[in-house]
């Protein structure tokens, strides 16, 4: 019996905060399964989300302004700009804060836990390994003299050592 793991990190470094999820546990797609420290890349969420609100204000004041000639259309395009990489730049600040708190991609067992809560892990390094149940594979051989009687899709019954009998696949 093989199988096929995903592991999953997180493409940031920093301190592992929370470890939501333990060995041979057994988790639904999109569950929780470890969170990063994220004081500061909150504080840059927020401070994105001031610079669009501030943006969005000037942008808006030109627009008035444009109808009536007080400004040029080059200060609103400036505003313009300025609007769309606020805008921007919360996208990102929110994408990198959904980063350090990884989902559940799958339904899966918690194969392996590579890390404890206080752990600092460099980007990319996994934190937790999964198993989901269409990436376990059992390899095994059939008899030649059984061979022309074996079809693809037929249920198999096996046994292996340290398994529950009556195992089929």
């Amino acid at each position: 019996i093989e199988g096929e793991s995903i592991r999953i990190g997180a493409p940031v470094a920093g301190t592992l905060a929370a470890l939501s999820v333990r060995r041979g546990q057994t988790v639904r797609a999109g569950d929780p399964l470890f969170a990063f420290d994220t004081t500061a890349d909150a504080a840059a969420r927020d401070e994105a989300a001031a610079a669009l609100r501030f943006a969005e204000a000037q942008y808006k004041r030109q627009q008035e302004l444009i109808t009536t000639r007080a400004t040029s259309a080059e200060k609103l395009d400036a505003a313009r700009n300025a609007h769309d990489q606020a805008k921007a730049a919360l996208v990102k600040a929110e994408r990198r804060l959904a980063e350090m708190a990884p989902k559940a991609p799958a339904d899966a067992l918690v194969e392996d836990t590579m890390a404890l809560p206080g752990d600092f892990l460099s980007a990319g390094t996994p934190v937790v390994s999964l198993l989901p149940p269409d990436r376990i594979k059992l390899r095994f051989f059939v008899p030649e003299a059984a061979l022309a009687a074996a079809q693809v899709g037929r249920i198999v019954s096996f046994s292996c050592d340290g398994c529950p009998a009556g195992l089929r696949a």
